[in-house]
């Protein structure tokens, strides 16, 4: 089961971008993962002060599954 939902978002030969031009695909795949790192960097820094920023880490959190929603919604048709 987890390989399976590893493959829906990792494996580029699987995702909704498998129909794109490899080099496009690897592009897109650069900024999702880009933005996630940014996203778990943040979530870590802001750690430190967690009790104060819980709505952050909700709000960047759910940002990042958005955004990579949208980005699979918008090249799979």
């Amino acid at each position: 089961m987890f390989a399976t939902y590893w493959d829906v978002v990792m494996n580029a030969e699987r995702n909704p971008l498998a129909r794109l031009p490899k080099i496009v695909r690897f592009q897109l795949m650069a900024v999702l993962a880009l933005m996630w790192t940014v996203i778990f960097c943040a979530s870590a820094g802001m750690f430190v002060w967690f009790p104060h920023f819980v709505f952050a880490h909700v709000v960047l959190l759910l940002l990042g599954i958005f955004g990579t929603s949208f980005i699979f919604r918008l090249h799979s048709k």
